[in-house]
């Protein structure tokens, strides 16, 4: 989160459809804990203001990289069992900032954290042992870890418990289990998570066939800035079904052009083809020769031929103006919706 269905994140998992797992920017970790340090939550703000006030400091060193700083800061904090700070001490041993890298050291400050009730922690220790790093690797605790951070509220140990179960990682293979697990993180607006339920209503062998609520955690995804969500979202529109016998293709159009800027392969071919045609959007066989192009070189089936074949059938100026749009062209994130609505998507 990418194209039709199941990726693994932390475990891994994003449902993927063959997109999801191509290399590059459309393609990032989804696990938040793994890359950012958490704030401290209400109870550690009403608790004690000024343990509050030395672990913001530190973030701000943190975040300026004076790692030495913060590290110091938040062993201070460790001591007095402040949860944010062990987890923070175990993200900086895991990933090499301002020590070296010692995972079972990572291991332990995650523990700690964990014993605080610490979301982030117990997601990140539960990685640790599915990919047994400092830890003995041990997908039944992972998944009994994922599963205490998930009562917590966290809609990341939610999709990774989804993911779980739809792997059968460390218990049996239960589809309907990870829908059920998927939802509650996509409706706190998780976008893998979305995105993997919404590719499970989509093709109906594991949970009921549900298009209208395909389309809805699709959109989801996407006003949460997933790119693939646009391009299952757009994908979904330009196709008729039997709830709605009529493409949307002004909307399909949009997503896909959102998708297609953000770098994703497949929604920049499929928009390559309808500018080719004229469908849903006026014709520009220069604009869609920049998109095969672009999309070639990323690999996207049958784009290499498109690049072609209509290159065939245009002039050597055309031709050589869109070869340096395509040279030119630099991705784009997709962007987040103001608010959180899936109205009119």
């Amino acid at each position: 989160m990418r194209r039709f269905l199941i990726l693994l994140c932390l475990l891994g998992l994003v449902i993927a459809v063959p997109a999801r797992a191509e290399k590059g920017p459309e393609n990032p970790p989804w696990l938040a804990e793994d890359q950012a340090m958490v704030l401290p939550g209400k109870d550690d703000l009403e608790t004690d203001p000024k343990m509050a006030a030395a672990f913001g400091r530190a973030g701000k060193a943190y975040n300026q990289g004076s790692f030495g700083t913060a590290l110091k800061a938040w062993r201070q904090l460790a001591r007095a069992g402040f949860g944010p700070a062990l987890y923070n001490l175990g993200v900086m041993h895991e990933h090499g900032r301002g020590v070296p890298v010692d995972y079972a050291k990572a291991a332990k400050w995650y523990q700690q954290a964990a014993k605080n009730e610490v979301p982030g922690a117990l997601v990140n220790l539960a990685r640790l042992h599915v990919e047994g790093r400092g830890v003995k690797r041990d997908p039944s605790e992972a998944l009994q870890l994922l599963e205490q951070a998930s009562q917590l509220g966290s809609a990341p140990a939610q999709f990774n418990l989804g993911a779980a179960y739809l792997q059968g990682l460390g218990t049996k293979a239960d589809p309907k289990e990870a829908a059920v697990w998927f939802e509650m993180a996509a409706e706190q607006g998780h976008a893998p998570a979305a995105y993997n339920l919404g590719v499970l209503y989509q093709r109906g062998d594991t949970i009921e066939r549900d298009l209208e609520e395909a389309q809805r955690y699709f959109a989801i995804a996407a006003d949460a800035g997933d790119a693939f969500g646009h391009y299952a979202l757009g994908n979904l529109l330009a196709h008729p079904n039997p709830d709605r016998p009529d493409p949307d293709m002004a909307k399909a159009v949009h997503h896909l052009d959102v998708a297609a800027r953000a770098g994703v392969a497949l929604a920049q071919n499929r928009l390559g083809i309808l500018l080719a045609k004229g469908e849903g959007i006026k014709r520009d066989r220069e604009t869609a020769l920049v998109w095969f192009h672009i999309a070639a070189g990323l690999g996207a089936a049958n784009a290499a031929r498109n690049r072609d074949a209509l290159s065939a059938s245009l002039s050597k100026p055309v031709r050589i103006r869109a070869k340096r749009r395509a040279d030119a062209f630099r991705p784009t994130p997709a962007p987040i919706a103001p608010t959180a609505s899936t109205e009119n998507n």
